[in-house]
């Protein structure tokens, strides 16, 4: 972590950039240095004239930008139709049934303690989360018998939909459509996750839509978990044609979805740089936008069999910044063309920030807090922190 500081007044895309400046300059940070912004597309930091980016790369013209993979991936998802954005609008209205009432919530539980259920509570779902709609929908699902059973004897308006086939068809669809989203949500997530490693997941799965799509339009569900075992234990001929075909659509809107957010030039760029990815390739040839005393300098690393061993055993990020002494020219190029695939690190921060300020600490200064939680384990904080002591001592007085 870089720095965390609150804004006094404004978010504009003007005061954060005032922040981060007088955070540079204060600590004679060099502008020049920076080569890489990657945001989450928030209209403060992305603006054209007024955004944090356009301030930043003003200062540092050579720098780049780049949206989070993490949060196309989410925008990408977010469409439905109108038929499935309903049976989602209702299901979250049968999880708010049970679970804004302590007692109706407690009894739930209870019911499912008897039968031996596989869970006992149902999830709330919150739109801000990634994986809430697929955890969501799936908890749901695999407690709809316990659902009926319970809500039988209410006035609720929607116990019916427990009954209905064609809900239940497309409730698991969705519940085991969303948890393949968060698989993928999941195999982006990590901090030494590369740019080269996402773009393959991305690529992977939009393969998989088009998979999926031809499937679907065949009535072959093999690949959907829940919607299968729902079919199998139900006559599959009372489902019609077009119920298959609503599915069909919804998966090609995705896949459009998915090339507008991530197209395939960014793939053909970064195969123009797959040296970067592995510059031991024995048929590895000069890139364009590569000099040839930069190449002739990968020549020599590629032959060198210890920086192979330091290859294989070492992150890809890691692997550029340690050889920048010996190749200073060839780990610049790879550095400056490596961008920062996701925002995970600050999300994590976030997460670290909103778990520590609590409403009993709401005017707490986290900083310090943060510094410390996010410290690497395996890192002394005696070494990283001077004042680690004070830092406890604050920490006692507050």
């Amino acid at each position: 972590m870089l720095m965390c500081s609150p804004l006094p007044t404004n978010t504009t895309g003007e005061e954060i950039f005032t922040k981060i400046n007088i955070f540079f300059e204060e600590n004679n940070l060099s502008w020049n240095d920076c080569i890489d912004i990657c945001t989450d597309g928030a209209k403060a930091m992305t603006g054209k004239t007024a955004g944090v980016v356009s301030r930043i790369q003003k200062k540092a013209p050579n720098c780049d930008s780049s949206h989070c993979l993490l949060h196309r991936q989410t925008l990408a998802m977010k469409q439905m139709p109108s038929n499935l954005n309903l049976v989602m609008d209702e299901a979250v209205k049968i999880i708010n049934f049970i679970k804004s009432r302590p007692l109706q919530s407690r009894l739930f539980s209870l019911l499912c303690e008897d039968y031996g259920s596989k869970h006992k509570t149902l999830l709330s779902h919150t739109e801000v989360r990634w994986l809430s709609r697929g955890k969501t929908l799936t908890r749901l699902f695999e407690l709809k018998a316990e659902l009926q059973m319970f809500l039988s004897d209410t006035s609720f308006n929607l116990k019916d939909r427990l009954y209905d086939k064609t809900w239940l068809f497309r409730l698991s669809f969705m519940a085991d459509i969303f948890q393949k989203l968060n698989e993928l949500n999941l195999s982006l997530q990590g901090k030494q996750t590369t740019v080269f490693q996402a773009c393959n997941k991305i690529t992977a799965f939009k393969r998989k839509l088009d998979f999926w799509i031809i499937c679907v339009s065949k009535r072959e569900i093999e690949s959907f978990t829940l919607l299968s075992e729902f079919v199998s234990d139900n006559d599959s001929e009372m489902f019609q044609d077009d119920v298959f075909e609503q599915l069909v659509q919804y998966l090609t809107s995705m896949r459009a979805s998915f090339e507008k957010y991530f197209p395939e030039e960014q793939n053909t760029k970064l195969k123009l740089n797959s040296w970067i990815h592995n510059p031991f390739l024995p048929t590895l040839q000069k890139p364009k936008s590569m000099s040839n005393e930069i190449y002739e300098s990968l020549l020599e690393m590629s032959s060198d069999t210890s920086m192979e061993s330091l290859f294989k055993t070492t992150s890809l990020n890691d692997y550029w910044c340690r050889i920048r002494d010996e190749y200073p020219m060839l780990a610049k190029m790879a550095l400056n063309i490596l961008p920062f695939p996701t925002t995970y690190l600050c999300e994590t921060e976030f997460s670290t920030y909103a778990a520590t300020k609590t409403k009993y600490r709401n005017r707490l200064d986290a900083e310090p807090d943060m510094k410390l939680q996010l410290f690497p384990s395996s890192i002394s904080l005696s070494k990283r922190v001077p004042s680690l002591k004070s830092l406890r001592a604050a920490a006692l007085q507050l």
